[in-house]
């Protein structure tokens, strides 16, 4: 990040956890923001940071699906839900 200097890179590396980065913002607005920025970021650095989400449906609706978190639930195979696994 220090190659690429953005605004934000600060408040990714406050909030990076091994390969996930957490932002909490107040508002719709501020979390669009941090969308923009960090992923303006992360394209400086040649790198796509995606798998965004929000509990915002109008922010969720702005942000590409390319670049959404996918929220499915995924069961184990039937052998994995026994008790004793």
């Amino acid at each position: 990040m220090e190659m690429a200097p953005e605004a934000i890179n600060d408040k990714i590396a406050q909030n990076l956890y091994v390969d996930n980065v957490l932002f909490t913002p107040e508002t719709a607005d501020e979390a669009l923001e941090d969308y923009r920025n960090s992923k303006r970021a992360f394209n400086n650095m040649h790198m796509n940071l995606r798998q965004y989400v929000c509990n915002d449906s109008k922010v969720m609706s702005i942000i590409p699906e390319t670049d959404r978190a996918i929220l499915k639930l995924q069961l184990l195979p039937k052998e994995f839900q026994r008790k004793d696994n």
